[in-house]
This record gives C-alpha cells, structure tokens and sequence, in this order.
C-alpha cells in the first residue's frame, strides 16, 4: 500500500495590498506604462517591509460612471478620486494605513491598558462563565 501525506499548508500572507477581481482588473488595466509599473511595484514591496509587515489593505471595485477603486482603514472608508491614478490613490492608503497603525500603538502604550488586558485574559482563561470558539 502506498500513501501519501500532502498537505497544502500555505503561508497566510500579509504586508500586501489584496485585490479582489474586479479591482485587479482595474489595476491591469490602468497600469500600463513601463514608469506606472515601476511605481506600483515599488508601492507593492514597501507594504511588505516593517511595521507594514504585520497588516494587508484590501482594494475593492466601485463602478460609477468610470471604474474607481474602494477600502476600508480602520472605521473609515475611501474612494478613488475621479481624477486621481490608482498609484497615488493606494500611496495615500497606505499613508492612511500607517496613521491607524500608529494610533492603535500608542492607544496599546497607554497606561492601564496592559492591566485591562491582562485582566482580561485571566478572566477568559480560568472563568468557565466564558467561552473562546
């Protein structure tokens, strides 16, 4: 008898942005000059260096009257400006991305927060009143 153990173990990937479909197309499709593909690259390997490491930005597609891109940072949502390239629309994503980022960190540094979470965690862990699925 033979038998093969294969698994399709991938690794999660993240410090990128994430396109879905149609705003992959999109993106094909108004990235067509040599120096537009230079930037988008360099945009690209930026987000997959540092801090920026740790998190993605997921593009969506809008479909008005020309084809737009959408995300969502944190609580808030944005939208390609009509006259704006998709290159300087995810730089300012990513401008926007790494202000939440530094926000959440000094919300983490703040007094008192490590006591909550430490509080916390020992309420999950040891109460049977609650539990983690």
């Amino acid at each position: 008898m033979l038998v093969n153990n294969q698994t399709n173990y991938r690794q999660p990937s993240f410090g990128r942005f994430r396109f879905s479909n149609n705003a992959k197309e999109v993106v094909l499709s108004k990235i067509n000059t040599p120096a537009k593909f230079k930037k988008f690259k360099e945009l690209c390997e930026l987000e997959e260096t540092g801090d920026r490491a740790r998190r993605n930005i997921d593009i969506f597609f809008v479909r008005h009257f020309t084809d737009r891109l959408y995300t969502e940072i944190g609580p808030k949502d944005y939208l390609q400006g009509i006259f704006q390239s998709t290159n300087s629309f995810l730089k300012k994503m990513t401008k926007k991305a790494d202000e939440l980022q530094k926000q959440k960190q000094k919300q983490k540094q703040t007094p008192g927060h490590t006591d909550i979470v430490s509080e916390l965690d020992k309420l999950i862990v040891k109460s049977d009143k609650c539990e983690v699925y």
